[in-house]
């Protein structure tokens, strides 16, 4: 497992955070996701690589920020 942090543009609700979390957990079920909304971070200790963390979210229309 590692850890992986990504900064997310456009978390602005729940919502958002359940499709980030669901994008990551349908790649890796066993993936343990925090998001934080309000600061648009995302933690994932995760068996993924950072780009397929990455990869996911983008699929669902977020933008990732450059670190």
């Amino acid at each position: 497992m590692r850890d992986v942090e990504i900064s997310v543009e456009g978390l602005t609700c729940d919502h958002c955070e359940r499709v980030v979390r669901n994008a990551i957990m349908g790649r890796d079920k066993t993936a343990e996701v925090k998001v934080d909304v309000a600061s648009g971070r995302v933690h994932a200790r995760t068996k993924l690589e950072r780009q397929d963390v990455v990869e996911a979210i983008q699929a669902e229309g977020y933008r990732i920020r450059a670190a």
